[in-house]
């Protein structure tokens, strides 16, 4: 189920980009057909005739517990947090305050979200055989490429980004921001699953809303630390600091590949069929894993 929404979410996310040149041009006009679309959901929902699942246990957030568990799940997601917030919310403001066109922003954030559709299903198959970490390194490194290439070429002011537009270099950019989507965008889910390994299982619930809470905390640092630092800096640092970011982390999880064991192939979380979405366990399921 959170496979299936991760990737509606993201086919969404690339349609929602298509909608922007696709509509006149005042930007406002798409804003209000989203909300249109909004609110036709929400009656949608609220008029189905079904029961919400009933939740009879708390998720509680368990911040030190999770980090002693899993370090790599836990700073994964407070980086990730930060490095994706800033790219996709921070990244674009800043391209429209430098004149770049509303349609060539929709672009670029739609082939950001476009690799994360394409990779995310190869990327959790592979996580599911070898271990996770070495697929999070790797997407690291990726990560890590793509954005230094950007941070090296990229001059601050955007002159960079307007130099190569309607030529074959932007194609180039378009594919490297669709590589950079499906390697940074990914991450999360893999760093989830890579805590689920190492998790109790009564204990997999309030893993979930911790890991969710320590990204919305790095969503919240980052855009603040890259406006601190291109304030002092220059505009081009905010680039730098992603750069740093994600090399930093990518190292520690090098660092972790040689300090702690993988986990166990028994130990790795799998598709299973579910009977229900409370937090607790049904009774039929805790006689299955009994027999």
């Amino acid at each position: 189920m959170l496979a299936i929404y991760a990737m509606l979410i993201g086919a969404l996310s690339v349609g929602s980009q298509i909608m922007i040149p696709v509509l006149p041009d005042d930007i406002n006009v798409a804003f209000v057909v989203v909300s249109l679309l909004y609110c036709l959901a929400i009656v949608i929902l609220t008029a189905a005739r079904t029961d919400p699942p009933s939740a009879h246990a708390d998720a509680s957030v368990r911040l030190k517990a999770v980090f002693r568990d899993s370090p790599t799940a836990w700073l994964g997601s407070f980086t990730v947090g930060m490095v994706a917030t800033t790219l996709l919310n921070v990244g674009p403001y800043r391209a429209a305050t430098q004149g770049i066109d509303a349609a060539e922003i929709a672009l670029a954030i739609g082939a950001l979200y476009l690799g994360r559709i394409v990779f995310m299903y190869p990327l959790g198959w592979a996580s599911d055989f070898y271990d996770r970490r070495r697929i999070i390194v790797a997407n690291g490194c990726v990560a890590s490429a793509v954005l230094l290439y950007l941070s090296i070429a990229g001059s601050g002011d955007g002159s960079d980004y307007r130099a190569v537009l309607g030529t074959n270099l932007q194609l180039v950019l378009l594919g490297l921001l669709f590589v950079l989507g499906g390697a940074l965008l990914t991450a999360y889910s893999l760093l989830v699953a890579h805590a689920m390994d190492r998790t109790v299982p009564v204990y997999v619930a309030s893993t979930t809303v911790t890991l969710l809470f320590v990204w919305t905390m790095g969503a919240v640092a980052g855009p603040l630390l890259a406006s601190l630092v291109s304030a002092a800096f220059g505009d081009e640092a905010a680039s730098w600091l992603l750069t740093f970011l994600m090399v930093s982390y990518t190292s520690y999880v090098l660092f972790r590949l040689k300090r702690a064991k993988a986990s166990d192939r028994a130990e790795k979380t799998a598709f299973v069929t579910t009977e229900t979405s409370s937090l607790e366990v049904a009774p039929s399921q805790k006689k299955k894993a009994k027999t």
